[in-house]
């Protein structure tokens, strides 16, 4: 979210060049975030297949993938654990 911001705030420089450079950043940043998501994707699937066998819901990876992505602020329905805790 600050990197966002920042490359709004670095858009309205005049010179084309640092403009340009803060847009690539931008969408390198965004392509780690997809990279992230992918592997969160894959572990939630592979641990919740660990400890519940075959009987997993459908849409699980995307639903931890989408999880870590939202504002904690703004999660529905609220997180349960306190941040940097375990959950039981």
């Amino acid at each position: 979210m600050p990197l966002m911001l920042v490359v709004i705030l670095v858009s309205l420089v005049q010179n084309q060049s640092i403009v340009y450079f803060a847009f690539v950043a931008l969408w390198l940043y965004i392509l780690v975030v997809v990279g992230d998501m992918i592997i969160t994707s894959h572990n939630a699937k592979k641990r919740a297949k660990a400890t519940f066998g075959d009987r997993t819901e459908k849409g699980l990876g995307w639903y931890a993938a989408m999880r870590t992505v939202q504002m904690r602020f703004m999660r529905l329905p609220k997180p349960q654990v306190k941040r940097g805790q375990r959950p039981a």
